[in-house]
């Protein structure tokens, strides 16, 4: 996929929150040299997001499993993990 031949280090199937506050089923890809968002029905790579773009990680302080990413020049994407942890 887009020419990323390194090996993947995660994945899961999660919900992705829209700007719009909807929950749409994703899958959460992370490779070596970058994270991708699939269509977890077709497989389909709807986002390639490099590492070099990411300016930050953050999650929710409390028990919900929401955690996401900044990125330089774009808004934030925010995902809810089904295995949530304290």
């Amino acid at each position: 996929t887009y020419g990323d031949k390194s090996n993947i280090v995660f994945k899961q199937t999660m919900n992705q929150i829209t700007q719009v506050g909807e929950r749409q089923k994703q899958m959460l890809v992370i490779t070596e040299k970058g994270i991708y968002i699939l269509d977890p029905a077709s497989f389909t790579v709807k986002r390639r997001i490099p590492f070099d773009r990411i300016e930050g990680l953050f999650c929710s302080g409390m028990s919900d499993g929401v955690f996401g990413f900044s990125m330089k020049q774009d808004i934030c994407t925010l995902f809810e993990a089904d295995n949530k942890h304290e």
